[in-house]
């Protein structure tokens, strides 16, 4: 049996002492990390989501995730995909979502959300494959777009040009093609020229649409109007193209503002314009540029213009709406990129799918003998029929509706209208209501050539037409003009018998 003496008792004590020691101070060590880690966040990573890409879909349409969550799409599928943010084709409202190329089958693509809002998105190579992703701050909610949300100011830019006689000749010889790839030179003839005098020549140079697809040149014009002359871009564009200015503003507009406080964007983009006029057109090119936002949904489209202040402006943003609905299903510009299947061969469709509602109703109708007549090979007789056989209280907007359409048909030839409406008999006051249809064209129309046009569609009436069409244009003038100078120069063309009808403007 072995025996220790005393120095090693001694030695094997201290030893013991170490032991314990080191042992209860690693003990103490460890709870005080463990007490540490309980009191400090965890830093967690970002979340990757991920979103499959079939064919003919996204397995996940809507999804929610936090700013700096990454997103990874997968192509699962046999043909190739790219996925990118609205509005199809430029992609401009947030164009860093977009990986600029296609997806192979079984490749990946991964994007960061740095910016909260709501993102729609869509399938470049076949735009009908459609998701939202929502991005919440850091708080939990969508903000505006850049960071946390702000206050919402829409104003005026810039004022419009008036080009002189050097300029305007100088713009004649231009070439719009070319100039609409060099960014520096498009922005120059904005400037110079203003966004109207493009998209006019724009049209002449492609033949409307019909020889060059000018709905991407015209994307390009909207969204450069927007950047130099604010809400004003809404006014001063037009829906040729396939509405890509409209699309192209509206873009540019929520790039600046943010999607997730749309209501708030929407109510004060308009603000601006010292005419109830101005407000109108700006609204209308607001209804074009909200349905494609919305995917060509229109039961969506019509509750994001119901977020509009007033019921002037709800019904303002129906009608543009309801215009690139048609324009979209017409193929008008030659443009393949937007697709609806609110359009068939049924001529009261979509009125006839949609909220019953006499506003919405409305509004579809006001627009919708365009889409009868593209069915019908423009006869107006057809045309006329159709209205009668609208719902009862729709049959008189119905006639206004035609009446539109036969001075857009006609280009707005006093002569031409007048042989149009007459077509429609004179009950209910139908025949009037055509006239009046008619003669707002004109007034929507209004410019410096056609000082007279609308005055001299009331001269050539028959008695029974004549009042309405001079009480409408006398009642529009406010609407133009907020010079009484300029009004009553418009009240002097009026005949005597008429001429009481301007007294109260």
């Amino acid at each position: 049996m072995f025996k220790a003496g005393f120095g090693q008792v001694f030695v094997l004590g201290a030893l013991l002492v170490v032991v314990l020691g080191v042992g209860i101070y690693d003990l103490q060590s460890r709870l005080a990390r463990s007490e540490d880690q309980k009191t400090q966040p965890v830093q967690e990573k970002p979340k990757e989501n991920l979103i499959k890409m079939s064919d003919d879909a996204y397995d996940t349409a809507e999804l929610t995730i936090s700013k700096g969550d990454t997103v990874t799409f997968e192509n699962i599928g046999a043909k190739q995909r790219w996925p990118a943010s609205n509005i199809h084709p430029s992609h401009n409202i947030y164009p860093e979502f977009d990986p600029k190329k296609k997806i192979a089958p079984g490749e990946k693509w991964s994007f960061k959300f740095d910016q909260p809002g709501i993102w729609k998105f869509h399938d470049h190579l076949k735009p009908s494959i459609l998701g939202v992703i929502t991005v919440s701050a850091e708080g939990g909610s969508a903000s505006g777009g850049k960071g946390e949300a702000q206050p919402v100011k829409i104003e005026t830019k810039k004022s419009l040009p008036k080009p002189s006689a050097d300029i305007s000749a100088e713009f004649s010889k231009a070439n719009i093609m070319t100039a609409l790839k060099d960014e520096p030179e498009m922005r120059y003839w904005l400037e110079k020229v203003g966004p109207k005098k493009i998209m006019e020549k724009l049209l002449a140079d492609t033949g409307g649409g019909s020889v060059v697809d000018c709905h991407q040149e015209s994307h390009t014009v909207g969204r450069l109007a927007y950047q130099i002359y604010g809400s004003i871009a809404f006014k001063d564009g037009n829906a040729s193209c396939h509405s890509g200015y409209y699309h192209g503003a509206i873009e540019q507009l929520l790039k600046e503002k943010g999607t997730a406080n749309l209501s708030k964007v929407i109510n004060d983009v308009c603000e601006s314009f010292a005419t109830q006029f101005g407000k109108f057109e700006c609204l209308h090119g607001v209804g074009h540029g909200v349905l494609a936002y919305d995917d060509y949904d229109m039961p969506k489209a019509i509750k994001t213009c119901q977020l509009l202040k007033d019921a002037y402006s709800v019904s303002s943003c129906y009608g543009g709406m309801f215009m690139e609905n048609i324009i979209t299903a017409q193929g008008s510009g030659g443009s393949k990129d937007h697709e609806t299947k609110w359009a068939t061969h049924d001529p009261h469709f979509p009125c006839n799918g949609i909220d019953q509602s006499f506003d919405v109703q409305y509004q579809c109708y006001q627009m919708q003998t365009s889409w009868m007549l593209s069915l019908f090979n423009y006869n107006f007789d057809r045309v006329e029929e159709e209205c009668f056989k609208a719902r009862t209280d729709l049959i008189e907007v119905c006639f206004k509706s035609y009446g539109r359409d036969a001075a857009g048909h006609t280009l707005r030839n006093p002569f031409k209208i007048k042989d149009l409406c007459a077509k429609v008999p004179d009950v209910q006051n139908y025949y009037y209501i055509c006239i009046v249809g008619a003669t707002n064209v004109i007034i929507d129309f209004w410019g410096d050539g056609l000082s007279t046009q609308a005055t001299e569609l009331c001269r050539i009436l028959p008695e029974t037409g004549k009042r309405s069409c001079y009480t409408t244009l006398a009642s529009r003038l406010t609407d133009l003009f907020n010079e009484k100078e300029r009004r009553q120069l418009i009240c002097d063309g009026f005949e005597a018998d008429y001429k009481n009808l301007c007294a109260t403007n």
